[in-house]
């Protein structure tokens, strides 16, 4: 569950859903983790969840929330769900990018969401989203510090000793060649003034000591 990142995306309402499928659709069931917090801004959230027999090729998710968070918690930002079936491993995505939310957009706090098809996955602005969300919060090596995904094994310091040690290294580098360029310029000037004959070098300030 991929929940936006805009101002006050997040919610602490709770989020209640069902999912229907060609040969069944489950009862309803309720979003929750009693180990971290959920549908934080900019949050992906995973879930498993158990049904008695297969439901076939999802059709749809009826999603809602009870508007129960406080202030600017009760409404929520939804951008996508995508729910992967474990047994043949396919996956299904539920495009939203809507507020759920009573004083937001059309006022609702429950949609049903189809699944996608295959022209509405690669629809530029999904691909987008998805691309920039991945490459921001996964990819680059600073902001993944702080919007590292839950999943993911690459843990927050790991990320921050990666960088401890690329600022590190940039700063021995700099040291090692700071004001390189300055003596590589004197000498290039005096290389092009000086008369070279065969190993012999002949400076003006050679040629000037000479004659003093």
């Amino acid at each position: 569950v991929f929940t936006g990142r805009r101002v006050n995306a997040g919610t602490k309402s709770k989020v209640r859903f069902i999912l229907s499928g060609a040969n069944d659709e489950t009862n309803v069931r309720t979003f929750s983790d009693s180990h971290r917090k959920i549908f934080q801004r900019g949050g992906i959230d995973a879930f498993i969840m158990a049904v008695p027999k297969s439901l076939g090729l999802l059709n749809y998710i009826r999603i809602w929330h009870d508007n129960t968070g406080q202030g600017s918690l009760a409404s929520w930002f939804l951008k996508y769900i995508i729910v992967r079936d474990l047994q043949t491993m396919e996956n299904f995505h539920f495009i939203s990018q809507q507020w759920f939310a009573v004083e937001k957009d059309d006022g609702l706090i429950e949609r049903i969401l189809p699944v996608a098809n295959e022209i509405e996955k690669h629809q530029f602005s999904y691909v987008l989203s998805k691309k920039a969300y991945h490459s921001i919060s996964d990819s680059h090596l600073w902001f993944s510090i702080f919007s590292r995904p839950p999943s993911n094994k690459f843990t927050r310091v790991q990320r921050c000793t990666c960088c401890f040690v690329l600022l590190f290294i940039s700063m021995l580098l700099n040291i090692m060649y700071y004001d390189l360029s300055t003596e590589a310029k004197s000498s290039n000037k005096t290389e092009g003034s000086s008369l070279s004959i065969g190993p012999l070098h002949i400076t003006p300030e050679q040629v000037c000591k000479l004659f003093k």
